[in-house]
């Protein structure tokens, strides 16, 4: 009785109640699945049971390592037979957290006053994906990745950006705002995040005589900026000019 249950009554009861993983495959971090990716049943684990008291017992693993090491997918002779594989399940390198955005230094009011309400969830996911890998992008790709999703969204939302904001400022005022927007519709204080050095992230997006920094020094109607690292190889200004 003690055989028979160590052999079948330990790889079957665990691998289904425990959703394909006995105590050794949860402490090496290893599940069997079917290969359609769904939980064992009874059936599955009962099959590799069987055919296990062959390849595994009965040859001291030396079939299942030969089955294993010719097949694609790792199989040995037990999960061929239950249409099963043995998966290393990805473990998380800590708890997750959430990404919070802060008001870049110095547009605090305008992003207490900027109306978001127009911007729906497919936004807010493009605005959130654009601003977490954009960090990833050359300067030419970035700037023109977040130009254009500014110029898409400016008109969906009010007041328009100020003059002298570039659209990488304008897109993180906006995600500020939505977060304040989400955290006032279920009630918690938001909390913003510290600031190194107390400064914001550079700015890539070269502004327009429309949208120029204001620097204290009016711009003449012929000058003309020096070209930047920030202005693509064509010459064309990658800057954010706020509708209308």
């Amino acid at each position: 009785v003690f055989a028979f249950t160590l052999q079948f009554g330990y790889p079957v009861g665990f691998e289904v109640l425990l959703r394909g993983r006995t105590p050794g495959k949860a402490a090496m971090g290893l599940r069997v699945v079917t290969i359609e990716g769904l939980p064992v049943g009874f059936r599955h684990a009962t099959v590799r049971a069987v055919i296990g008291l062959l390849e595994l017992t009965g040859t001291f693993g030396i079939i299942a390592i030969v089955a294993s090491l010719s097949s694609a997918r790792g199989q040995r002779l037990g999960d061929m037979a239950a249409g099963t594989v043995v998966l290393r399940e990805r473990r998380s390198g800590g708890q997750p957290t959430a990404m919070t955005f802060s008001a870049p230094l110095g547009t605090e009011p305008y992003v207490v006053r900027l109306d978001v309400s127009g911007l729906g969830n497919q936004e807010r996911a493009a605005i959130r994906d654009t601003l977490r890998r954009m960090e990833d992008l050359p300067p030419a790709a970035r700037a023109q990745v977040v130009g254009e999703l500014a110029e898409a969204l400016a008109p969906r939302t009010t007041p328009p950006p100020p003059d002298g904001m570039t659209a990488e400022v304008w897109l993180r005022c906006v995600a500020a705002a939505l977060q304040r927007a989400t955290a006032a519709s279920q009630g918690m204080r938001l909390r913003e995040p510290s600031r190194p050095g107390g400064t914001t992230s550079p700015l890539l997006a070269r502004p327009t005589a429309a949208t120029r920094l204001d620097t204290g020094t009016p711009a003449g109607p012929a000058s003309r900026p020096e070209p930047s690292d920030q202005e693509s190889s064509d010459g064309t200004d990658t800057g954010f000019a706020p509708p209308g």
